[in-house]
């Protein structure tokens, strides 16, 4: 297995915004299921409501942080040949996947622990015979600072924009925080068993 400290090579192609746009739409048809799963079960029953509010924190942590840490990036990024690296070319650590995933984290389990609270408040009968959009007006009623949540979340997701566009290496926001860059790399397989290819250690392409 190559180094992990390597010296990365002379030229790195950073992944722009449309490659990580592609590679964003890529992860949201994998997680489409996750949400219709999450949205069934939220009607189904006080206990389905309260697995609901949990769905999305059990996937984004093995998907988001998993995925990232043992083949540098998500299924998304994969199929599109890009890799998650450390700024200096090595591969993403760990800590790094998490650093990076840890404001989505953050916000997914707040979410779960909103929707919790609010549960205990509202009328069963009431909320179980409404449709999902009308479900989550009772739920922003039942707990004002629900509003407030979807708001920063909201403003997150424009900041991590507006870092993705203003700078030449091509780092959102959550990059910054993870030490991460996202670097087009060689199509390789994805078997990490001993004596296989590490994906984590193909090469970044020169151009």
């Amino acid at each position: 297995m190559a180094d992990l400290n390597e010296a990365p090579p002379a030229e790195i192609r950073y992944a722009g915004f449309w490659s990580r746009l592609v590679a964003g739409l890529l992860d949201a048809v994998v997680w489409l299921p996750v949400i219709v799963l999450a949205f069934w079960l939220d009607g189904l029953s006080y206990a389905g409501a309260v697995i609901s509010a949990f769905v999305g924190p059990a996937f984004l942590i093995p998907y988001n942080v998993g995925l990232v840490g043992i083949y540098g990036g998500t299924l998304g990024k994969l199929m599109r040949g890009l890799r998650v690296r450390q700024v200096n070319g090595a591969p993403a650590t760990w800590a790094n996947a998490w650093r990076r995933s840890s404001v989505d984290i953050l916000f997914s389990v707040s979410g779960a622990i909103f929707t919790l609270i609010a549960l205990t408040r509202i009328n069963p009968e009431v909320y179980f015979d409404a449709g999902w959009q009308a479900r989550s007006e009772i739920l922003g009623k039942t707990i004002p600072a629900y509003q407030w949540f979807y708001w920063a979340s909201f403003f997150w997701g424009l900041s991590e924009l507006v870092t993705l566009l203003s700078n030449k290496k091509r780092r959102a926001l959550h990059d910054f925080i993870g030490g991460t860059v996202v670097v087009h790399t060689a199509p390789q397989s994805l078997d990490v068993r001993p004596g296989r290819t590490d994906p984590q250690q193909i090469p970044a392409r020169s151009y």
